[in-house]
């Protein structure tokens, strides 16, 4: 086989350019997958690989894996294929600029009726404690 050509393993085995995305999984705790892809499919993951890097896709599955039981490896591929590419490296001279915490999520009206309530409670417990009247 030629230089740098794809090696695929046997069904049930995993390829070496495969091994740093599923230990990254096992690492983060689901260890119990199985990866019995066919040739085909670890084609596809290769090059998800070279497309998106081992990180998205390992977080992708982290987070597929914590909301649901999963069994095998092959559930992710769908998902990964309609993940955005990886960004391209910064180009020389251009920077980042620092990520924005995500906003939380705008209480309920109901909750914000609650907190008002509380509000308002909690002023008049200060003001009986002081010795002033409601």
């Amino acid at each position: 086989m030629p230089e740098g050509a794809l090696e695929l393993a046997a069904p049930t085995n995993l390829p070496d350019f495969a091994r740093p995305l599923v230990d990254t999984i096992s690492r983060a705790g689901y260890d119990t997958l199985r990866w019995n892809l066919k040739p085909n499919d670890w084609l596809i993951v290769h090059a998800l690989i070279h497309s998106h890097g081992i990180e998205r896709l390992a977080r992708y599955a982290i987070e597929q894996c914590s909301q649901r039981q999963i069994s095998y490896g092959k559930y992710f591929l769908p998902g990964w294929r309609d993940l955005p590419p990886a960004p391209a490296p910064d180009p020389e001279g251009v920077h980042r600029l620092p990520v924005r915490p995500a906003p939380g999520p705008a209480p309920s009206p109901q909750a914000a009726r609650r907190n008002a309530s509380r509000n308002v409670l909690d002023q008049l417990a200060d003001q009986l404690r002081a010795g002033g009247t409601a």
